[in-house]
């Protein structure tokens, strides 16, 4: 019997980029494996991710996707953040992945389940099926620190986070403001503090993490997850570090989900000087409204010196064109890992990070 490797995303397109990546990488390694990818479908944009995935399955064959069936969200159901949203159809998505699992494996014996962060529920189900559940970490390892460390922090104090002074010290990572904490987590109230719970605890127990790093980017709290320090109180599973994950600068290859607007963002940059170009990341927020969020006449005035694109971009051929010297960005590790191996200058809150060598 063929054997598999199963990868489950959270719904948005950037979590559903980076596991194909890690599929990707997955195949150089060991190409008789097949990849298969479950899509939980949410009752919103349902087909956003329609065209990146027909084509990863032209390019990529051994990779096959199968779409989840469309949850309903309960009446009752107030959605208070995305994060609350995201964690409830992945609740109600548990039953269909148990399905998935048990179709995929009458043909192929799964080796392992991968998860990102969001879907604590689809742990007890792997457990279930005797499948090794393992975790894929798209954050900085600090990131992966504090969520390993917050069942500890959680212990410490009855007090949220955003009630909080001074510092909150997690092994490996500098002192944060109490307040600076991530925006799910300041209030214990909210239902989201207490599903990002659940997902520490999962992942703690799962058989290994594997995340989007590498140990000379981040040393210090590589090395004090490594020793234990962040899960005190049981043992910490195995950490694997195979960044930078990024996709291929060619991002033709890997399809255009927006037509022609790798053409459209090359081409404008072909026309200007070497380096001083400044590339300016948003997260994601579907199709603005140009005319509301910018200065009346900006489009008009900068129209022969840049390029506005309203949703998606092909970043990577961006930041690696000869004409970017820097990156203005919300933070997000995918667009720090690439900015920092095409070499540019990273500006984010103030502070620069790298300069193109």
């Amino acid at each position: 019997m063929k054997k598999a490797v199963v990868l489950y995303p959270t719904p948005p397109i950037g979590h559903l980029r980076a596991m194909v990546e890690l599929g990707k990488a997955i195949l150089s390694h060991q190409p008789w494996l097949s990849i298969h990818v479950l899509i939980a479908t949410p009752p919103y944009q349902a087909d956003a991710t329609a065209p990146y995935i027909a084509a990863v399955s032209n390019s990529v064959p051994s990779i096959t996707f199968h779409r989840l069936p469309e949850i309903t969200l309960p009446p009752s159901f107030n959605v208070a953040n995305h994060e609350e949203l995201t964690f409830e159809v992945l609740r109600l998505s548990n039953p269909h992945v148990h399905d998935a699992l048990v179709s995929i494996s009458k043909k192929y014996k799964i080796q392992a389940l991968v998860m990102d962060f969001f879907i604590s529920v689809g742990f007890q189900v792997a457990k279930e099926l005797n499948i090794r559940p393992y975790y894929f970490n798209t954050c900085a390892a600090g990131t992966l620190a504090c969520f390993f460390y917050l069942p500890t922090l959680d212990k410490q104090t009855t007090k949220s986070f955003k009630d909080m002074e001074g510092f909150v010290h997690v092994p490996g990572v500098p002192p944060i403001p109490a307040k600076d904490m991530m925006k799910p987590l300041l209030d214990r109230a909210k239902k989201a503090y207490e599903c990002f719970s659940e997902c520490s605890i999962a992942m703690s127990r799962s058989a290994g993490i594997i995340t989007n790093t590498f140990e000379a980017l981040e040393p210090r709290v590589i090395k004090a997850i490594g020793n234990g320090l962040c899960v005190p109180d049981g043992p910490t599973p195995p950490i694997y570090c195979i960044g930078p994950l990024i996709a291929s600068v060619d991002e033709k290859k890997t399809g255009d989900a927006s037509g022609g607007r790798v053409a459209e963002c090359l081409t404008c940059l072909d026309s200007q000087p070497r380096h001083l170009g400044v590339a300016i990341d948003e997260q994601e927020q579907g199709e603005p409204d140009l005319n509301v969020l910018l200065p009346e006449g900006f489009l008009e005035r900068t129209k022969d010196r840049g390029l506005v694109v309203k949703s998606w971009a092909p970043q990577v051929a961006v930041l690696n064109h000869d004409s970017v010297g820097g990156f203005v960005t919300h933070c997000g590790w995918n667009s720090v890992l690439e900015a920092v191996t095409a070499g540019v200058l990273q500006w984010w809150h103030g502070l620069s990070m790298r300069s193109r060598g």
